[in-house]
């Protein structure tokens, strides 16, 4: 579809972010009324709000004020059906949910009760200090919208002039500071390691014992088929030294 305008699947994308938001606040609020060790994630917390924004920002000012970007002779369309259509129908549950769950009135979130019965759950503060640290929330994030619209909407001049002091960071962050490639040194590295072993004693140990049993099976047959000529003549022969044999056996026995 056309990037230079809004059109409504656009924004049934963004209503179920914007709820997402919400329930961030709500988050936010519950780590910090937890306090201790989850005042680090009560301030993680709020700084991913704070990038979140700005990127959110970004990505809106980019698609739908921004200029178109394809290639010519490259038409872009609406996506089909399949794909409007849950958007669509998310962005309407996402409302719904909204209204039965607020700050106000909990209604979805006693309606799930019974279903975390004897699990201990951490609710937002009561009183004043909830809508304070959802305020709290709420402002970050509008701080971000007002940063990323500054720094995204006002040309590509103004955009270079603002994020300048900031390269060091915008480098590190488009190369996931390390993380991905820490992450393939030793936890993707590893698995492979650990499934080459594993495979190499599959191979050698499960298989081989596998082999093994299937290989003394087929001696064995090998050995003891010739006793099973099928002629009779031989199986007369087998139980005529059989007799002997106990005959042999008996007489020297004294029996």
């Amino acid at each position: 579809w056309n990037l230079s305008r809004p059109v409504p699947p656009g924004i049934a994308a963004v209503i179920p972010t914007m709820r997402g938001s919400s329930s961030a606040s709500e988050i936010i609020a519950s780590a910090f009324d937890r306090g201790g060790i989850y005042m680090v994630l009560f301030a993680i917390a709020l700084f991913t709000a704070l990038l979140t924004a700005i990127y959110m920002t970004r990505w809106f000012v980019m698609v739908f004020l921004g200029e178109p970007r394809w290639e010519e002779g490259v038409e872009p369309h609406e996506s089909p059906r399949v794909m409007t259509l849950p958007l669509i129908g998310l962005a309407g549950l996402s409302i719904v949910g909204g209204f039965m769950n607020t700050p106000f009135w909990y209604g979805l979130e006693h309606f799930l009760e019974p279903a975390f019965e004897g699990v201990k759950l951490q609710h937002p503060p009561d009183g004043t200090l909830k809508y304070v640290l959802i305020g709290v929330s709420v402002a970050v994030a509008a701080l971000g919208v007002a940063l990323g619209w500054l720094v995204y909407a006002r040309g590509d001049e103004r955009r270079d002039s603002v994020l300048r002091p900031f390269a060091g960071f915008l480098r590190g962050s488009e190369a996931a500071f390390g993380v991905d490639e820490a992450y393939s040194r030793t936890i993707v590295r590893g698995s492979e390691v650990g499934a080459g072993l594993m495979a190499r004693f599959d191979s050698g140990v499960v298989d081989g014992a596998v082999n093994g049993v299937a290989w003394l099976v087929k001696r064995g047959g090998e050995f003891l088929r010739p006793v099973q000529s099928g002629y009779v003549r031989n199986y007369g022969a087998t139980l005529l030294a059989g007799a002997i044999g106990l005959v042999i056996w008996f007489v020297s026995r004294g029996i």
